[in-house]
C-alpha cells in the first residue's frame, strides 16, 4: 500500500505533549458489537474523510489476497497516519476486526485518550518494553481478532524502514498465524515524529 501526502495542511498537527502515567484500555467494551457498530460510523464520518483530506491513495496491492481468520499485518511505521491509512485500505470485513496495536506510553496516557484511540481505531495499549503487548495480542487472536502490529517500535526518524522487533514473528510462532507484510510510503510527512 502506498499512500502520497498532499501537503496541503501540514501545520494542522503540531504541537507539545504533556508527559502523564498511561492507562489501560477500556476492558472488554472495544470489542462488542456495538462498539464494532460505533466505530464503523466513526471511521466512515470522521476518520476517513480527514485521511482523504491529507492523504491521497496511489496504489493498494494485494488486499484481495488477505487469508480469512486471525491475521497478524506487520507494518513499517513514518507516522501516526499509518493506522488510518491501512484500515482504510483493507477490505470491510478485515477492517472491521482488526485490533491496531497502539504504544501506551503515547495513545493511553490518560483515560480519555485511551477510549477515544480504542473507540475510533480500535486500538488497544501496546507497551514498549515486556511482554504484555504480545500478550494482549495473543488474547485478541484467541478471540478472533486480527492484529496490526508495527515491529519498529515507533515512528521512523528519517523515513527509512529501521531493524523490526522480533514480536510479531514470536506472536506467530505461537498462535500459527499468517503474518501480512503491510508497506507504506510516504506517510512520514503526515504525523512523522517530531510533528506531535
Amino acid at each position: 500500500m502506498t499512500w502520497k501526502y498532499t501537503g496541503e495542511h501540514a501545520g494542522a498537527f503540531t504541537g507539545m505533549r504533556p508527559r502523564a502515567r498511561p492507562h489501560a484500555s477500556p476492558a472488554g467494551w472495544a470489542r462488542s458489537g456495538p462498539a464494532v457498530v460505533v466505530r464503523a460510523a466513526l471511521r466512515a464520518v470522521l476518520l476517513f474523510p480527514i485521511v482523504r483530506l491529507f492523504c491521497r491513495r496511489r496504489i493498494v496491492e494485494g488486499a484481495h489476497r488477505i487469508p480469512g481468520g486471525p491475521v497478524i499485518f506487520v507494518a513499517n511505521h513514518a507516522g501516526h497516519a499509518d493506522t488510518p491509512l491501512i484500515l482504510r485500505s483493507l477490505p470491510r470485513v478485515q477492517r472491521n476486526r482488526l485490533a491496531p496495536a497502539a504504544a501506551a506510553d503515547y495513545f493511553f496516557r490518560t483515560r480519555l485518550r485511551g477510549a477515544l484511540t480504542t473507540l475510533i481505531v480500535g486500538a488497544f495499549p501496546f507497551p514498549r518494553c515486556g511482554t504484555a503487548g504480545l500478550d494482549r495480542a495473543d488474547r485478541l487472536m484467541r478471540d478472533g481478532w486480527s492484529v496490526l502490529l508495527f515491529p519498529e517500535g515507533t515512528r521512523s526518524p528519517d523515513g527509512r524502514i529501521h531493524e523490526f522487533k522480533r514480536g510479531a514473528a514470536r506472536l506467530a510462532a505461537r498462535r500459527g498465524a499468517t503474518i501480512v507484510p503491510v508497506g507504506i510510503a510516504g506517510s512520514r510527512e503526515v504525523l512523522g515524529k517530531g510533528a506531535v
